[in-house]
């Protein structure tokens, strides 16, 4: 049988409006405070001047394009701005500075979700998705079982797929769910151990108890490696479950075909764990381009597949920017 690994480019191929840009559209219109803190946090613009003294808000895409690892790496200078070392106290009493929070990672995630809700995962827009697709419909079995990298229900929706036949490995929406717990998140585990290691040094000398600007470059760190905890995906947790998964399955995998996944660092894990599960299985990497063609070549090279074990195909649907579009002035989607 065949496993399906469904990635976003799946849902971007059918129209919806799940590229991490339209999230940072939906932040800046609904709440265009918190934009601007998130971008003091993880140093990307969010304004650009039009006049002597006009400016207008702009959604960079050059950060939303790699949200998720770019939720592993804090502008150096966001948390410096925040405290100041030298409050007037006196040298044998120093204190600690509370830090205020700034766009903190459960607002991240909170405001993520609503946004998979309300206005990605709805039953309108895959009611113009199936008026729409017609002929460019994917070939699934229902033999077929899938691992679904996404949030929606794309394929319970639109291809009449069993509940069963998917796990949702980050979570999903449920159309009669208010809120819905999705993890989002880094896997850029480096940067919370150096921050480990310099909150040790700090700690092993006993002279910072006496020093507010040392005092102060702790707290900061302390406050760093939380959010960047908060916001790491807890890969190994999410293998375990997997596993599990597909232990009780029991599945007879012949084939994996990996579509629309970015075969990122972020997913890379994954993917080497597939690998070993089932290593006499055939893969099929999906592309979009001639160009994603050689980067997926060059990807399953480096983790270890054989050339004679991996094939490719094109995953490029040129009607998907007309659905987007008719999604976008459904649900009132304003660009920046």
């Amino acid at each position: 049988m065949r496993l399906n690994i469904i990635g976003n480019g799946f849902d971007l191929y059918h129209g919806l409006p799940c590229s991490y840009y339209f999230f940072g559209c939906f932040l800046a219109k609904y709440y265009p405070d918190f934009y601007v803190e998130m971008s003091q946090m993880f140093g990307f613009s969010c304004y650009r001047r039009v006049g002597y003294e006009e400016v207008e808000t702009i959604v960079d895409n050059i950060f939303w394009r790699t949200f998720e690892e770019r939720l592993g790496e804090l502008d150096s200078t966001w948390m410096e701005d925040s405290l100041m070392d030298d409050l007037g106290l006196e040298c044998d009493d120093p204190v600690d500075i509370e830090i205020p929070e700034v766009a903190n990672a459960e607002s991240i995630k909170k405001k993520f979700c609503d946004w998979i809700r309300t206005t990605v995962n709805t039953v309108e827009n895959y009611r113009i998705v199936k008026s729409r697709i017609k002929r460019k419909k994917c070939k699934f079995s229902a033999e077929d079982y899938f691992i679904n990298f996404n949030y929606t229900q794309t394929l319970q929706e639109v291809y009449k797929i069993l509940d069963s036949r998917v796990y949702h490995i980050h979570g999903q929406c449920a159309f009669d769910e208010e809120e819905c717990d999705l993890i989002v998140g880094h896997g850029n585990v480096d940067a919370i151990r150096d921050l480990e290691k310099r909150i040790g040094k700090i700690e092993s000398e006993t002279y910072y108890l006496a020093d507010q600007g040392v005092r102060n470059r702790l707290n900061e760190y302390k406050c760093e490696c939380s959010i960047l905890r908060d916001l790491r995906k807890n890969v190994e947790s999410l293998l375990h479950d997997l596993n599990f998964t597909l232990d009780y399955k029991g599945l007879d995998v012949e084939e994996i075909w990996v579509w629309g996944l970015s075969c990122g660092d972020v997913d890379k894990p994954y993917i080497e764990f597939l690998r070993d599960r089932y290593p006499d299985a055939k893969w099929k990497f999906s592309y979009y381009d001639e160009n994603e063609k050689s980067t997926r070549e060059r990807y399953a090279a480096e983790i270890g597949l054989d050339e004679s074990q991996v094939d490719y195909f094109e995953l490029n649907n040129p009607s998907s920017v007309d659905i987007l579009e008719e999604i976008v002035l459904e649900n009132d989607i304003e660009k920046f």
